[in-house]
């Protein structure tokens, strides 16, 4: 547990001077207290030159943000996620029964940022390793009568067949409605992808609907 009473404690000035150096690319020394050298800005100063190094008019220098940073670029909510829609109904054959096949679309992707989008699928582009929640509705009927469906996601090669969900579909060409819900970690240029399953060889679905978001959990 973290000891409360060892934690350092920067004046302001040598605080935003520090800020001020590792965003100027400029090393800090030791990390101990009172032991900065070479000249001290004021708080005014340090603020100035903050405020010109992050708007790009600082004399000399160009900001660059430390590594270590980066994750609290996105938990300051730097856009990251995906929501979907399916434009027209598409229908999928399965032709083995209880085998996983894509749900291709045609799908709307707008909003996104930090996802490229492929036909069938979609790529995370991140800078970093997240918790993403993924959600999705939709509405689907069989080409045969008493046709159990599931739909879940596959991430790169692994389908989570865990979280699927799904429903028997008891009438022919009647569409019926059911969502699901989970969370895992993306890593940069991992693959997202819809998929769906019958428990009938040659089983026809047909997604007449679809909607799906990919936003970040916890953030």
């Amino acid at each position: 547990m973290y000891n409360i009473s060892m934690r350092q404690r920067y004046s302001a000035d040598e605080a935003l001077n520090r800020i001020l150096r590792s965003i100027q690319g400029l090393s800090v020394g030791s990390e101990n207290p009172g032991t900065l050298t070479g000249e001290i800005l004021s708080v005014n100063q340090a603020l100035s030159d903050l405020a010109e190094l992050l708007e790009g008019s600082l004399p000399n220098f160009s900001g660059t943000v430390p590594a270590n940073i980066t994750r609290h670029n996105y938990l300051l909510k730097k856009p990251c996620g995906v929501f979907a829609y399916l434009s027209t109904g598409t229908a999928t054959t399965c032709e083995t029964a209880d085998q996983w096949y894509p749900i291709l679309g045609p799908f709307v992707n707008s909003p996104f940022e930090d996802f490229t989008i492929q036909d069938d699928m979609i790529t995370y582009i991140g800078g970093i390793d997240q918790n993403f929640e993924i959600d999705w509705h939709c509405t689907v009927s069989a080409d045969a009568a008493n046709t159990t469906s599931y739909i879940t996601i596959k991430h790169n090669d692994e389908v989570h067949a865990a979280q699927k969900m799904g429903t028997l579909m008891k009438n022919a060409g009647q569409a019926y409605a059911y969502s699901g819900t989970l969370v895992h970690t993306i890593s940069p240029d991992d693959t997202i992808q819809l998929v769906i399953q019958a428990d009938g060889d040659g089983d026809v679905l047909t997604v007449h609907h679809f909607t799906t978001t990919i936003r970040q959990f916890f953030y």
